[in-house]
């Protein structure tokens, strides 16, 4: 769980030249470089997602130094792996004291309600990618965050699966990352129950030890519904569909943006087609900057960007465009707040005074092995 430092070597200039209007160092000797924490969890049980997204702020760093940096400074990237709750406090502390510039991250809920307090302490600013809880919304602190909120994604799905003719469903929810799924269900079940829509059941897992996935679909099973809803990480969103096709093959399934990454689809296989939920990003999308950074992160990384990578790649050129607009002596946090809005990879990007942001969700289908708009 070191530090790891990458300065990266000139690329060709796609995405971020054009996005940020980077200007070229003049003569003279180098300036101090940009560092840019990354904090995710490459070693815990979403480290496949962590290590997309880590790989999506690295080629944002490589596109914005092979523009000309920031002002003339190049940018690095200092990863920490924040393992484990055990770790992340000692994680935390380490970008600290390295003196980065800012962060990228942490990706889940539970991790940023513990480690905020330091960040806030030390005046380092976070931006998290994904993080979506309503707990860490309209507050005046050092967190930034680039998605939408609980409520606003939890709302698309219950109309979606409305308009799908479900009825009934029962919830499964993580209580590992209960900061985000219970008010998550709280808000669907809302919605859904005003559309005329009942959740028969919850069945929580992961607060009293790891889950066992056999036990939890056999109990899932226990009331007829329509369909269920999966509120999990995408590894254990897959286990969990396995099981459930074991038993009921063909009883539809929901999930929601958390899930929404390849190895949902690697791992469950046959078992996650028709699964359907809603994300803040499209797949399908065919306009010209999303397809050159489908094109340079597939030829940088072997395979396409997923969420994770591309709201990390949009993380760093919110920074980046930032820092390039700030006035003397202004801070991070300010520039930030202050110089939007950001053109992301898809959409648009505006923050406001609490650094909370607003995406458009789209409904996405697994289909034929990859998710399709719906």
């Amino acid at each position: 769980m070191g530090e790891g430092v990458t300065a990266a070597a000139p690329r060709r200039r796609t995405v971020l030249q054009g996005a940020l209007g980077l200007a070229v160092a003049g003569c003279g000797a180098p300036r101090a470089a940009l560092r840019i924490g990354f904090l995710g969890g490459l070693s815990d049980r979403d480290a496949h997602f962590s290590r997309e997204a880590r790989d999506g702020a690295l080629l944002a760093i490589e596109q914005a130094n092979a523009a000309g940096g920031v002002r003339g400074r190049a940018l690095q990237l200092v990863v920490q792996d924040h393992g484990g709750p055990l770790h992340e406090a000692a994680a935390a502390r380490r970008l600290i004291d390295a003196q980065v510039d800012a962060v990228v991250g942490p990706y889940t809920s539970a991790v940023a309600l513990r480690l905020l307090p330091l960040f806030n302490a030390a005046r380092v600013l976070l931006l998290s990618p994904t993080l979506s809880a309503d707990s860490l919304m309209r507050r005046a602190d050092y967190l930034v965050c680039l998605n939408s909120s609980t409520r606003e994604s939890a709302q698309a799905l219950a109309q979606l699966l409305l308009a799908r003719r479900w009825r009934s469903l029962t919830v499964l929810r993580d209580m590992r990352n209960a900061e985000a799924t219970r008010p998550w269900s709280e808000a669907f079940a809302q919605v859904f129950a005003a559309g005329g829509g009942t959740v028969a059941q919850q069945v929580d897992f992961g607060a009293d030890g790891p889950p066992v996935f056999g036990d939890l679909a056999q109990r899932a099973l226990a009331v007829p519904v329509d369909g269920l809803l999966l509120l999990a990480s995408s590894a254990d969103t897959a286990r969990l569909a396995q099981q459930v096709a074991q038993r009921a093959r063909g009883l539809p399934l929901a999930s929601t943006s958390w899930a929404a990454n390849p190895d949902l689809i690697e791992l469950g296989g046959r078992s996650v087609e028709g699964l359907v939920l809603v994300q803040a990003f499209d797949e399908a999308d065919r306009s010209p900057r999303y397809r050159a950074l489908h094109a340079d992160y597939l030829a940088r990384f072997g395979l396409a960007p997923s969420f994770a990578a591309a709201s990390s790649f949009d993380a760093v050129m919110v920074l980046a465009a930032a820092l390039q607009r700030a006035a003397p002596g202004e801070s991070v946090r300010d520039a930030v707040l202050r110089h939007g809005p950001y053109q992301g990879v898809q959409q648009l990007l505006t923050i406001d005074r609490f650094g909370d942001t607003r995406r458009a969700v789209v409904a996405s289908i697994v289909r034929n092995g990859r998710f399709a708009p719906l």
